[in-house]
């Protein structure tokens, strides 16, 4: 086996199992705004947003070795305002169904530059040269499949303003009440221990 055949297996090898196992990770976001150490939002506002994503697969089956991910869903929680001493919202979890691969979502570049190599023979004197022709590259943009939605679920979750059940556990996340009424909600998002 040559030094090169050596090299190109080793370089292969290498990004084979660089990439790892495909991962699902949680991005949360809230409209709310920052008041006193809490968040407060107003009726109709997405108090809680969580988008559900995981790695790409690539040709192999394992992750994507840049790091490109695709959504395979969200969860929503929406306040709509009082019912008595009970905070209302709205859940809604959406499903997502996606094709996407590292294979099917990149572009194609197809190089445009050439070189040609010449040779002969011109009354007894040889000769030999070459020459360069040098394009933009043509860029074709990748023909991603679109992203499917396979279930959307929508409930209805009320939390007492007052007493010891003032949370709820939503997508993960731990919102507790500090305080409500019909146009806004103050709350608090962390992490379960």
């Amino acid at each position: 086996m040559t030094l090169n055949s050596k090299v190109l297996i080793t370089i292969l090898s290498t990004l084979l199992f660089a990439c790892g196992s495909i991962d699902q990770s949680s991005n949360v976001r809230t409209s709310g705004s920052n008041f006193k150490g809490n968040i407060i939002a107003g009726k109709g506002d997405v108090v809680l947003e969580v988008i559900r994503q995981e790695n790409m697969p690539n040709a192999f089956g394992k992750a994507d070795l840049f790091g490109r991910k695709r959504d395979v869903g969200t969860t929503s929680v929406i306040y709509l305002g009082l019912n008595g001493s009970n905070a209302v919202f709205l859940r809604r979890d959406v499903d997502i169904s996606s094709s996407k691969t590292t294979m099917n979502s990149s572009p194609t570049v197809i190089n445009q530059s050439s070189t040609s190599y010449h040779t002969g023979n011109v009354g007894g004197t040889s000769y030999s040269g070459t020459s360069t022709t040098y394009n933009a590259p043509i860029f074709l943009p990748p023909n991603t499949p679109i992203d499917r939605i396979t279930g959307i679920r929508e409930m209805e979750i009320t939390i007492a303003i007052l007493g010891e059940n003032n949370f709820a556990l939503i997508a993960g996340k731990i919102m507790e009440l500090v305080s409500a009424d019909n146009n806004q909600v103050v709350f608090k998002l962390s992490d379960p221990e």
